[in-house]
């Protein structure tokens, strides 16, 4: 940080600086810090995509969802069909309810890629949210058949198979996603969550109680 911001002090106009300072005040959590940052790089370069992609996911992070939302949307017109930009501002429309224009977003991206490991996992989650969840499970097997251990396809499928009643599966899915993530404490309540309507308490009863410990 402390070089970062020696850099732009000298140079407010370095966009990669900003970016960069900003990315990480972001992984330190203090997003007001890194919006600030990246609104200073584009003043200079406002058209610049990755910085509208990052200043979304910090306005998604303190709920200033509509923001987020139109950086999103910003980002993904300087640089359409970018998959990562796709998948987030999907996710943030399902979280605001508008499942049409996250499936829209979606589909027209699997026509472009379709072996997109993080669009057929953008499907699965348009599916999970419809309650189709055998289709929800068919496309997160898809993402996984190319990328076995991508976290939102294991979560993903976990939920799928969990609200089919496959409660041993959802158990093994979200137990890999946790083997693989294993400080992620959203994995780890949503495994305790599986473990209940698997009727594994004990297992259970472990996960809550190390939630506890940490918040």
């Amino acid at each position: 940080i402390n070089c970062f911001e020696e850099v732009v002090e000298e140079n407010p106009s370095d966009v990669l600086a900003n970016n960069h300072l900003g990315a990480i005040y972001a992984l330190k959590e203090k997003h007001t810090k890194a919006i600030e940052a990246y609104n200073r790089g584009l003043k200079y370069d406002p058209n610049h995509p990755i910085l509208q992609f990052n200043i979304a996911k910090s306005y998604a992070e303190i709920g200033e969802t509509q923001k987020a939302l139109s950086f999103y949307e910003g980002a993904l017109r300087a640089k359409p069909g970018w998959t990562d930009a796709i998948e987030a501002y999907a996710d943030l429309l399902l979280g605001e309810n508008r499942v049409s224009e996250a499936d829209t977003a979606v589909t027209q991206a699997l026509e472009l890629y379709p072996d997109d490991v993080k669009m057929h996992t953008a499907k699965g989650n348009v599916f999970n949210r419809q309650s189709i969840f055998e289709s929800a499970e068919s496309e997160f097997k898809k993402a996984l058949d190319v990328d076995d251990e991508y976290k939102n396809a294991l979560t993903g499928l976990a939920h799928s198979l969990e609200n089919q009643g496959k409660v041993e599966e959802a158990v093994n899915a979200i137990t890999k996603a946790e083997s693989l993530n294993p400080n992620d404490t959203k994995i780890m309540k949503q495994s305790a969550h599986i473990h209940i309507s698997a009727n594994k308490l004990d297992e259970a009863y472990d996960k809550i109680s190390k939630l506890q410990e940490i918040n």
